[in-house]
């Protein structure tokens, strides 16, 4: 048998890129890659809106469902931009479940399926393509979207206590912790000059309190378990749960 010894120090080598790709080529393949999203030139992210996709970008997907859908009624392809954005909310859905039960940061609410349908998250879009961050309270919005709702001047920021919707029910409302509001937490008295004891909250009986809608105002709970104690209209408001005169902050 025969063996062939090949001399390495003779061969010769030669650019593979120069070989067989012009400098045009070598620019298209170092570039990166162009963005793209499904709605195209339907897409806002840029005057032109962009190349069509595979995928809704991260500027569509940081506005509220309600737009997405509106806008994609008004394309050709309606039905399947519409299986996208319901997979991205199936998306979010298992994401946020997860997340409940792994104890891990929250959502922020402006991607939380809790609020999807919520007036003030239908009417906010960021108009960016930075994703959120996450937080730590549920109904949280993150620092981008908290920061950007004050710059847009966002009329339902007044539904916020900051940057966290809705407000703490009067009983766990650090505000309220003055002399004067011993009288209402007390509540009325029977003729023996006792309370009632089901009227103060008690952690260890009740649990923790819900967030309420508005500032001064009982949680879900509370009102539930106050309403019909006799002398409740003396303290709140017997429709809405909320402190009534002065007593608020």
């Amino acid at each position: 048998m025969m063996w062939k010894i090949v001399r390495w120090d003779r061969i010769e080598t030669e650019p593979i890129f120069e070989r067989h790709l012009g400098v045009h080529e070598l620019l298209v393949m170092l570039a990166p890659p162009k963005p793209h999203c499904a709605f195209g030139t339907a897409c806002d992210s840029r005057p032109e809106g962009q190349e069509r996709g595979p995928d809704i970008c991260s500027w569509c997907k940081n506005m509220s469902f309600d737009a997405l859908y509106k806008r994609a009624e008004a394309q050709a392809d309606t039905r399947l931009l519409k299986r996208l954005i319901d997979a991205w909310m199936h998306q979010l859905e298992r994401d946020n479940s997860e997340r409940i039960r792994r104890g891990w940061p929250c959502l922020c609410a402006s991607k939380d399926p809790e609020y999807r349908f919520h007036a003030w998250r239908r009417d906010f879009n960021p108009k960016d393509s930075r994703l959120c961050g996450t937080v730590r309270h549920r109904g949280q919005l993150c620092a981008r979207c908290y920061r950007t709702a004050q710059e847009q001047e966002c009329t339902w920021l007044a539904e916020f206590d900051g940057d966290r919707y809705g407000f703490p029910c009067v009983f766990e409302d650090h505000r309220l912790r003055r002399p004067v509001d011993a009288n209402w937490k007390i509540g009325p008295l029977d003729a023996q000059g006792h309370p009632d004891p089901n009227w103060e909250k008690d952690p260890r009986r009740h649990g923790r309190c819900e967030r309420a809608r508005f500032k001064n105002q009982l949680c879900q709970k509370c009102f539930n378990r106050m309403c019909e104690i006799r002398g409740f209209g003396r303290y709140f408001d017997t429709e809405w749960g909320m402190l009534r005169g002065g007593m608020g902050v």
